[in-house]
């Protein structure tokens, strides 16, 4: 999930529509320091690191169990070495 996307559901305003709530929070995403984005991009770095390790954990059980074709491509190819 992007920094923007954690603000925006931490922030959301269920009275307002989804537009509303939108153009809002761009507004009030704008007017936020760095200081005070660097939160919200900590937290989606720090899902996204989660994600890759779970991903890989996932990735290599279903290849364990015989069951590749659940597993995306780029995972399935070599990896080429720095000499190639």
């Amino acid at each position: 999930m992007s920094s923007f996307t954690l603000f925006m559901k931490e922030n959301h305003n269920n009275d307002k529509s989804l537009i509303e709530n939108v153009r809002h929070l761009r507004d009030k995403w704008a007017q936020l320091s760095e200081v005070e984005k660097e939160k919200y991009r900590m937290i989606s770095q720090r899902n996204m690191e989660q994600y890759k390790v779970e991903m890989a954990k996932w990735e290599a059980q279903m290849i364990a169990e015989g069951k590749p074709h659940l597993v995306r491509s780029k995972t399935l190819k070599p990896k080429k070495g720095k000499s190639e």
